[in-house]
């Protein structure tokens, strides 16, 4: 075997093998599929807001005008999560 065939073979080698690694890649990402489509919808969704904050802050008024109970609650509710989300963000970067 010459130096020329034993470089062929070593290349058929590496490809083959590249191309088995890619396909294991592929199937271990597949897992992936479905959490990074629901964060595409999640984007997808925040950019339409930002696009549209009008028509948002409307139909929160709209909200407020028909179930002023429940919209206060919900306030309350976000407001405590917000708050929460802060202090966890606050302490792990303590850890950090």
């Amino acid at each position: 075997m010459t130096r020329v065939d034993a470089i062929r073979a070593r290349r058929q080698g590496l490809v083959l093998r590249a191309a088995a690694e890619r396909d294991d890649l592929a199937a271990g990402l597949m897992v992936l599929a479905t959490p990074l489509r629901v964060a595409d919808a999640a984007v997808s969704v925040g950019q339409t807001v930002r696009a549209h904050s009008g028509l948002v802050l409307v139909a929160v008024a709209i909200f407020v005008i028909v179930r002023p109970r429940r919209a206060f609650a919900l306030a309350r509710s976000g407001f405590f999560l917000w708050r929460t989300g802060r202090w966890v963000g606050r302490s792990l970067g303590l850890l950090v």
